[in-house]
């Protein structure tokens, strides 16, 4: 009776062994998702694509940034809330928006 059960524990052990070499690869089964990872990257290329509809509407330079003029083109500003919008969104004050600023100011 002691070979069964030294068969059967060394089959065990051999078992757990591969089982644990294809985790370390892996390998087997499905592979895991990352639902963290997946909603950063859709959240990244929602952003991604507001920010490029921006750009391709008021760019008119194509230099991937906004000045004030570009900007109010086309804008209803008669009270200054587009204009106090990008003074507020150009964080650092070089008086463009860059893709970030665009992005922050779309809520990004």
């Amino acid at each position: 009776m002691k070979k069964p059960l030294a068969f059967a524990m060394m089959f065990a052990l051999l078992f757990t062994a591969t089982a644990e070499a294809k985790k370390k690869k892996g390998g087997g089964g499905k592979p895991k998702v990352d639902k963290e990872k997946v909603e950063r990257e859709r959240k990244r290329d929602e952003e991604k694509k507001a920010v490029d509809d921006v750009l391709d509407r008021k760019d008119t330079n194509n230099d991937n940034q906004l000045t004030i003029t570009e900007w109010l083109d086309g804008e209803d500003d008669e009270q200054g809330q587009a204009t106090t919008d990008f003074m507020e969104a150009d964080k650092n004050r070089d008086r463009k928006l860059q893709r970030s600023e665009i992005g922050a100011m779309l809520g990004f």
